[in-house]
């Protein structure tokens, strides 16, 4: 294969990095979730106007011995709304502090508002009012998990993490009245009928129930409409594989009806990572798109099209091959022939030879990244994929992160080798 000079190499390099870097649009570092942030600081002001006016009406109600739960409530829930509507930079990770917070002293501070009017109408022997305090204290806790699904809304599994010790509260409650205030909690056992208990504990799980399916219908149809109506020209149309941190979708061209496979990086599985692994992930997504639009290669497979959505959702459409990769391959029929190998092992080393070319090294060159497909009436065609461990020759080995966890698929483990010289050890543990 004829080596090109180097202007042409620096050309190419440099008119595909401007083409990418500028649909990416901040591919390399962790996305700010822009959404859930104005999202968040909306219901935060909310919750604020709200529970000012529900905690300060306990003064005109039972004198100012209540002031110091509800002012220290009022206050941090003020700050945190500032916070929010700032100009303040906020990570991912912090987002879910603050948003931690504001239901954490929301909650916080009606129950604890709850249990001082408690244990003072149980000591006056006044059942109704210790029943109606309940009963208030369920319905509070009940409307804020559902308010929580409903305008933050995220996977199911995300909301029940922080709705379960919500809906905890009130026996949280409960709890520490009868430890410290058995007298108190003697008129309140009284009110506690088994009907009452029932009530409350089915209202609570009402709540949970109805605000988990709630955030994951949403989050699903608004991610859904988001990606179909952001990836480009593309339009989605079955889902192939699922990773760790995103899917690969069958798509086809809105107008050309041409067939195309999008891989899609979601922000919000990769945000759990931390700030440093999580920009390893995207720039490590980023480099792989890159990378391989570089290449002309017949047997590199080929980049249609690269960029970020709206909702922070990264991509790329890359061609969609028929066929099964060379482990795959293995594993239904058999170790191929050496003809064959050969035949697979020329293709590779022309997709690599091209990249050692650009001063790139493939550092996980296994079977399972050696695609075997049909184009056209050809059969055998040999395309390596996942550039994304790509490597500059001479330089330092970047972090391998997908021995912590895999960007897609991850369906097999398979030993990887560099380069060229990979290639040939590779495939001849697969010779017959």
């Amino acid at each position: 294969m004829g080596m090109e000079s180097p202007g042409r190499l620096d050309e190419r390099k440099s008119n595909t990095r401007a083409t990418l870097v500028q649909a990416s649009s901040g591919i390399g570092s962790v996305p700010s979730p822009d959404l859930l942030r104005a999202r968040l600081r909306t219901v935060a002001l909310l919750i604020l106007v709200a529970l000012t006016l529900w905690l300060l009406r306990g003064p005109w109600i039972a004198g100012e011995k209540y002031m110091g739960v509800q002012l220290t409530t009022i206050g941090a829930l003020g700050l945190l709304t500032a916070l929010l509507w700032s100009r303040a930079s906020l990570t991912p990770l912090w987002l879910q502090v603050v948003e931690g917070s504001v239901f954490a002293f929301t909650i916080g501070g009606i129950a604890a508002n709850t249990y001082l009017l408690v244990r003072d109408r149980a000591l006056a022997g006044d059942e109704l009012l210790v029943q109606a305090q309940l009963y208030n204290l369920v319905i509070a806790t009940g409307a804020l998990i559902v308010v929580h699904g409903m305008l933050l809304p995220k996977t199911w599994r995300s909301t029940l993490a922080l709705t379960i010790p919500m809906a905890a509260t009130p026996m949280a409650m409960l709890a520490l009245l009868s430890s410290r205030e058995p007298v108190a909690m003697a008129t309140v056992r009284s009110v506690l009928s088994f009907e009452t208990i029932s009530d409350l504990v089915l209202a609570l799980i009402a709540s949970l129930a109805g605000g988990a399916t709630g955030t994951q219908v949403i989050y699903s149809l608004r991610r859904a409409a988001i990606v179909a109506r952001d990836l480009g020209q593309y339009q989605l149309q079955e889902r192939i594989a699922t990773g760790g941190m995103g899917e690969i979708w069958r798509a086809s061209h809105r107008f050309l009806a041409r067939p195309a496979a999008i891989k899609v990086i979601h922000p919000d599985k990769v945000s759990p990572l931390g700030g440093d692994a999580a920009s390893a992930v995207l720039e490590r997504f980023e480099k792989e798109a890159q990378t391989t639009a570089l290449l002309e290669s017949l047997h590199t497979v080929r980049i249609y099209d690269f960029g970020r959505t709206d909702g922070g959702e990264f991509y790329y459409a890359m061609e969609l091959l028929q066929g099964l990769d060379l482990e795959l391959l293995v594993e239904r029929y058999g170790p191929v022939s050496p003809a064959r190998a050969i035949h697979f092992m020329i293709q590779a080393c022309d997709s690599l030879s091209e990249a050692h070319a650009l001063g790139q090294v493939h550092r996980d060159i296994k079977p399972s990244n050696l695609f075997i497909c049909k184009v056209g009436r050809a059969y055998d065609v040999l395309k390596v994929l996942d550039f994304g461990l790509v490597t500059r020759a001479g330089s330092e080995r970047t972090p391998d992160l997908r021995d912590a966890r895999s960007t897609t698929g991850g369906r097999r483990r398979s030993r990887r080798h560099s380069g060229i010289h990979g290639t040939g050890a590779g495939t001849c543990r697969h010779l017959d």
